[in-house]
């Protein structure tokens, strides 16, 4: 007498009724039957996506944590020239006249933009405003800021050079932009400006940094 093939059973997750071990669905339910290799391979692809974002987010968290203490030493150690002054200096270029400045401040921002104000028993008035731009300098030829007499007998290797035109802001009637140089030592922390008046003549100013308390 011929053997007929061992059916192999099995039971269906849902109705727990007995189905056969290859079923795709279970015919009392309707239920899709999970094979167990399906299964594992389902569980290992999931776990597999979980680790590669753990190891993106932990990418991730890095380069913030990264970019934030890179943030912190400039905002702290590295500022520059961003910063306020007292100015220290305020004369015509073209004479030994003096004037008294101990009243005047400037302010530049991180923004590259430059403020000359002065304190008053009204609070602080804003006379300039201005925007930086860096002065390259070229090995072959000299620009007008080098040509300066007064602004390399204050510079070093580490002055920046810089080149803005002020608004004079005090005075809505007054439009005029004043052409000006600016040189800011690192060494001494010391920014100097020399402003294009109208009249013909530059002033020129001398500000120290301003202590974190000032």
């Amino acid at each position: 007498m011929e053997e007929r093939p061992e059916i192999k059973n099995s039971n269906c997750p849902n109705c727990n009724k007995a189905i056969t071990e290859d079923a795709l669905f279970c015919e009392y339910c309707g239920t899709k039957i999970v094979a167990e290799s399906e299964e594992t391979v389902e569980k290992g692809t999931l776990a597999g996506a979980k680790k590669h974002l753990d190891k993106h987010g932990i990418i991730a968290i890095t380069i913030i944590a990264i970019v934030v203490v890179a943030t912190i030493i400039f905002l702290f150690f590295g500022r520059g020239i961003v910063g306020k002054y007292n100015c220290s200096q305020l004369s015509f270029l073209s004479s030994n006249e003096f004037f008294d400045c101990s009243s005047i401040r400037a302010k530049v921002g991180f923004d590259n933009k430059i403020i000359i104000y002065h304190e008053s028993d009204d609070g602080n008035v804003v006379d300039f405003s201005g925007k930086l731009n860096r002065v390259k300098k070229n090995k072959d030829s000299k620009s007008e800021t080098e040509k300066n007499e007064e602004l390399e007998k204050n510079s070093s290797s580490k002055s920046k050079l810089y080149e803005t035109y002020f608004t004079y802001v005090a005075d809505d009637s007054y439009k005029e932009k004043l052409h000006a140089y600016v040189s800011y030592n690192a060494e001494d922390k010391e920014l100097d400006i020399i402003m294009e008046q109208a009249a013909g003549y530059s002033m020129f100013y001398i500000f120290d940094k301003a202590n974190k308390g000032d």
